[in-house]
Parts: structure tokens; C-alpha cells; sequence
């Protein structure tokens, strides 16, 4: 908060129960713009706010703050006194944790808990991995379009095999507009992915669900498939294909994280309300598309994967 000149950041996340927590909203520089408190009259059931995460009661706070605070009553911090800050716009700022963070309130969420600490799934620190393909799975060739273009970055199967040993679940997420413009049919797509499973094989490893949007918006130029060209809600950083990989996955979207080299990913995952990790390997984050900031950046996606995998914190299986 102090670095950006804040009055507090909040450590929010994607709730296991948005319908009886506070919410936030923050804008693409991780600002908070909007607050839904847990006893609003006015909320629906599942919170009513697209993209909003869950306060966790837990903030860093400038203590400029302090004098905010009343001093003829008592007042509490997450009801009294940053609602009305948010709502005036003031500089409140929020993490977007990938970490484990658990509301014990009830008894039936800390039998939860304690299930999840007796079968180790606080660590690591994600149930479902999405990837981006291109830039993090394998090299960023211009025009990708035929299997043997494609090459494996350093220490993809190594990090694949790190999530497979710890029970974690991965996805392909990624934009394909090489079918929209015409430069390659499904079926080449098909076997390109076809050679991208053969590669990973090849170290041992593998990657479960690859879904692409094949769309492009560009429509002022007549090649390519025409019910393919326009706007279309799959495409990055939409949140489309982040959905529908949890939904396949059947996992709590709270438990997914989202790793990319591109805005576009980061973006997206907070479109889904997820946490998200650059990598710097592909664009490195440096397409400036999108404003949003991962949570954590690392070198690779190898890098990632012992960070959200640790070998002291693998889970335990039984």
C-alpha cells in the first residue's frame, strides 16, 4: 500500500462461499472499486458482482488510515471503516492470493479445513494449473501452423511432471486464430496438439484438457471463414475457456490458477476471478494489450511449478 502511495491492501481471494462474504471488486491496477457486504439486503444470493473476490479479513494498513478512524465509538475495520473508503475511490488496493485461505467460522468449515490439512491439500497451492500454450508450454513461433514447427521450452516436462506428482491438474487454455484467418483447418490444429502430447510423452510427462478459441475480430478483409471472424466471448481475455476448463476439471474455481506470458492471460484469469503467474519466457508480459499484473512473475514455467509445488509440501496420498 505504501509503495503505490495506498491507504490499505486487502488480501482477497476467490471465496469457497461468496454468498455469505464480503466482496470485492478491483479494476485492472488491482484498485478496489466496489464492495458488497455480506449482510446488503440488496445482494443476490451468489454475491451479484462479476468478478468479485472475497475479503479475508486481512489487510496491510498505512497508518495514514488511522486517522480515518473515529475516536468517539468503536468501529470495525472491514465494516465501519473500508466500505465508505472504497466507495469514495480512495487508493485501497487488494492481493490476489493464490495461497490457501480458509474461513473457520462454522463447524461445518472447520471440519473442512482440518480434512484439508490431514489429506495435505493446502499444499500446493493450486488443484487445477491453466497454461497458456504459446510462450509457455512451447517456443512462440510467428504462424504456427504445421506439427513440426512446434518445440518444447526448457523445463516444460519437468514442471508437468512436478504438478502430476503432487495431484495437480493442468489445462490448455489458448487463443488459435490460425483457424478464423484461414491458415489452418481443426484438423491441423488436431495434429498439431497431437504432436505436442507425443513431445511431452517423450519426457514422461503430459497435459490434460487443450481448449482453444478459434476466432478472430478482425473483419475487414474477406480471407479466412467467415462464422469465424468477429467478436466471440472464448477469446483471451475473455474468461470463457477458463470456465470451461474448471467446469471439466470439476474442481473449485478458488483452487485454479491461471500461468501466461501475455496480458491477455493475466486478464483473463482475472476476468475469472482467478490469481494469475507471469512468466517472462515468450512475450513476457511485454505485449502491453491488457494493464492487468500477475501476482507473482518467475522465469519459467518450471520456475512456477516449485513454487506452487513445493517437494517439503507435496501432498499426502492415501
Amino acid at each position: 500500500a505504501d509503495r503505490r502511495g495506498g491507504l490499505a491492501t486487502l488480501l482477497v481471494h476467490r471465496s469457497s462461499h461468496p454468498e455469505d462474504s464480503d466482496l470485492v471488486v478491483l479494476d485492472d491496477a488491482d484498485r478496489a472499486f466496489a464492495w458488497s457486504r455480506r449482510d446488503d439486503p440488496r445482494r443476490s444470493g451468489s454475491g451479484g458482482l462479476p468478478g468479485a473476490l472475497g475479503n479475508a479479513g486481512v489487510a496491510v494498513l498505512h497508518r495514514d488510515l488511522l486517522q480515518r478512524v473515529p475516536r468517539d465509538r468503536s468501529s470495525d475495520i472491514f465494516r465501519d471503516i473500508m466500505p465508505p473508503l472504497v466507495e469514495a475511490r480512495a487508493p485501497v488496493f487488494g492481493y490476489r492470493t493464490p495461497e490457501y485461505v480458509r474461513d473457520m467460522g462454522t463447524p461445518p468449515r472447520l471440519d473442512a479445513v482440518r480434512q484439508d490439512l490431514e489429506m495435505g491439500r493446502v499444499h500446493p497451492k493450486a488443484d487445477l494449473v491453466l497454461l497458456d500454450r504459446d510462450g509457455v508450454l512451447i517456443e512462440d513461433v510467428d504462424g504456427l501452423t504445421r506439427p513440426e514447427q512446434i518445440r518444447l521450452l526448457p523445463g516444460t516436462g519437468e514442471a508437468l511432471r512436478r504438478f502430476a506428482a503432487a495431484g495437480v491438474a493442468t489445462a490448455v487454455v489458448t487463443n488459435q486464430s490460425i483457424v478464423a484467418r484461414g491458415l489452418a483447418s481443426v484438423d491441423d490444429l488436431d495434429r498439431i496438439h497431437a504432436r505436442l502430447r507425443q513431445l511431452l510423452a517423450a519426457e514422461g510427462a503430459q497435459v490434460g484438457d487443450i481448449l482453444y478459441c478459434p476466432h478472430h475480430h478482425e473483419t475487414h478483409h474477406g480471407e479466412g471463414i467467415d462464422a469465424l471472424r468477429g467478436p466471440c466471448s472464448c477469446r483471451k481475455p475473455s474468461a470463457e475457456l477458463l470456465h470451461r476448463a474448471i467446469a471439466a476439471a470439476d474442481v473449485p474455481a478458488w483452487r485454479a490458477i491461471m500461468i501466461g506470458d501475455r496480458t491477455s492471460d493475466v486478464q483473463a484469469a482475472h476476468n475469472a476471478g482467478l490469481s494469475a503467474l507471469g512468466v517472462d519466457t515468450g512475450m513476457g508480459l511485454g505485449d502491453d494489450r491488457c494493464p492487468a499484473r500477475p501476482t507473482f512473475r518467475f522465469a519459467d514455467l518450471e520456475a512456477a511449478s516449485r513454487w506452487l509445488c513445493p517437494p517439503a509440501t507435496q501432498r499426502r496420498r492415501v
